[in-house]
């Protein structure tokens, strides 16, 4: 899945938020069962390879991923307003060499 700042603002080209937004992605998977497969951040957006384990939905584990770094980021960083254009996209994978070709990508 693939997930845009808003106005494609380049705040991710910054450390600070980039290794928090891992983190973010990192801590969730605990809470919402899915799997991390691979992910790159870019300036204006990221993508993550990730799979659902348990009772939570991709849309539900992105809504509380981007909402989640946008309220703390927010806080410790002074920021205000909108960070992520609303949904994402999202493309099923199919089978080993489709993940593998993904990930490569």
């Amino acid at each position: 899945m693939t997930s845009v700042t808003h106005r494609r603002e380049p705040f991710l080209k910054e450390a600070r938020p980039a290794w928090f937004l891992i983190h973010t992605l990192a801590y969730h998977k605990f809470i919402y069962d899915y799997l991390l497969y691979a992910y790159v951040v870019m300036p204006d957006h990221f993508h993550a390879v990730i799979q659902p384990q348990g009772k939570y939905s991709i849309s539900m584990i992105m809504h509380h991923v981007k909402g989640t770094f946008s309220r703390k980021y927010n806080e410790f960083s002074g920021h205000k307003g909108q960070m992520w254009q609303e949904g994402y996209y999202d493309r099923i994978i199919r089978g080993r060499r489709h993940l593998l070709n993904t990930i490569e990508y």
